[in-house]
């Protein structure tokens, strides 16, 4: 099975690549050595992405020429099988694709911006959305269980008006999962923030230092390299 890889840095002799031309755009990401240490000041700590969340971003349409690329027409047979042919066809993309290199400015900007159109409506999500946000990573600390329920419900409920949808929920809080459990959603033990391993039975951050310092002549020392998402 043959799966179509999008590189915005590769380039011909010469010639420079998409990302190359495009403007990086500020960083409007909370750092990760501030969110890690914040999620666990409070009890009860949730975290969360959004799924394909670049995909859920459209692109102005003058714009969408930068994206074009070629694909051949595929057909399908009589026997229902799909076939390629030598016919070239040309597409373009609608929503923003993977490997931008201003994808993280224009996804923060995009949150931001939604969470300063919605304060105080809903008083606890939006101002959270806007400070704990790490790319498409959620991560939020609350004083109880009633308050980490309110933050995901209103969470929730914040990003179904931009038809964001959330993922892979966890949490601490035995009340929350509780309520995922009733709701059939899958509820892990370990999982990660950020790149760094949570227990969230033990409720306790854990890492390897072996397999860090097996990584470390690899290349450049980076979140990256140690295992911290970057």
């Amino acid at each position: 099975m043959c799966r179509i890889v999008f590189d915005a840095s590769s380039h011909v002799t010469d010639v420079p690549s998409l990302n190359e031309v495009l403007e990086m755009g500020l960083n409007l990401s909370s750092e990760i050595f501030a969110i890690l240490p914040r999620l666990r000041l409070l009890s009860a700590a949730t975290i969360s992405d959004i799924t394909q969340a670049f995909l859920h971003l459209a692109l102005d349409e003058k714009n969408r020429d930068l994206t074009r690329f070629f694909c051949y027409r595929i057909t399908q047979d009589s026997e229902g099988h799909y076939r390629t042919t030598d016919e070239n066809m040309t597409y373009r993309f609608t929503r923003l694709p993977f490997d931008l290199t201003l994808n993280s400015f224009l996804l923060s900007a995009a949150l931001r911006e939604h969470a300063d159109r919605h304060k105080g409506t809903p008083p606890t999500a939006a101002p959270l959305l806007d400070t704990t946000a790490f790319r498409d990573d959620f991560t939020a600390g609350a004083e109880n269980d009633n308050v980490a329920i309110a933050i995901y419900s209103e969470l929730t409920a914040l990003m179904k008006l931009i038809h964001f949808p959330l993922a892979k929920w966890a949490s601490n809080s035995k009340q929350l999962k509780a309520m995922w459990r009733d709701e059939g959603q899958d509820t892990e033990v370990q999982t990660d923030v950020l790149g760094v391993s949570w227990h969230t039975e033990a409720d306790c951050f854990s890492f390897d230092p072996l397999a860090i310092l097996r990584k470390l002549p690899e290349g450049p020392t980076s979140k990256r390299t140690i295992g911290i998402n970057g």
